[in-house]
């Protein structure tokens, strides 16, 4: 079996007990599945995946929270904006607010979001745009924003105290590191 076809026999499975959405939210139409319930739990895929990439997590979590799973505007089969000069539809404050309206339209007016990648930057945007709406963020591999110019290089420390790490492809933290150095 290719690839592509097994790929998709495993996710239709995993996600068959998801109710499918496109929801309006202004701009675009954000696609988006949802079950469970308890607290709501938006999650937000990284680049280049879609919704697709929590099959395996979000079944388990649907078991204590209402998970969301979303695409982000301009992946899968969430709607594509003409772009313009300064790409500002694509703009992770746009992203942010897309996830803002389709929750709102599915009546959760305050959620966690937890974020992969380009979907951590999203729900980084998303918690300083609208700190209200925000409960509790997840944020994984991204490392924190920083202002232009400042932030951590390769030689410095972090600021998050001893032991710590800044989370990049470059680096490892300690428990890992006689692992990583033989490969």
């Amino acid at each position: 079996m290719p690839a592509a076809l097994r790929c998709a026999s495993v996710t239709a499975v995993a996600l068959d007990d998801f109710e499918a959405a496109l929801i309006p939210t202004g701009e675009t139409d954000i696609f988006v599945r949802r079950a469970g319930s308890g607290p709501p739990l938006l999650l937000l895929h990284g680049f280049p995946q879609t919704h697709l990439m929590w099959r395996d997590v979000a079944p388990r979590l649907a078991s204590r929270y209402t998970v969301v799973c979303a695409d982000l505007r301009g992946y899968g089969q969430s709607g594509c904006p003409a772009s313009t000069p300064d790409h500002a539809p694509y703009a992770k404050r746009a992203m942010a607010a897309d996830m803002v309206a389709a929750m709102a339209r599915l009546g959760f007016d305050r959620f966690a979001v937890a974020g992969h990648d380009r979907g951590g930057r999203v729900a980084y945007r998303l918690a300083l745009d609208h700190p209200r709406r925000v409960d509790r963020i997840a944020v994984l591999d991204v490392s924190r924003p920083q202002k232009r110019g400042r932030g951590p290089t390769r030689a410095s420390p972090s600021p998050s105290g001893p032991g710590r790490f800044w989370p990049s492809r470059h680096r490892c933290p300690s428990a890992c590191w006689p692992r990583c150095r033989t490969r």
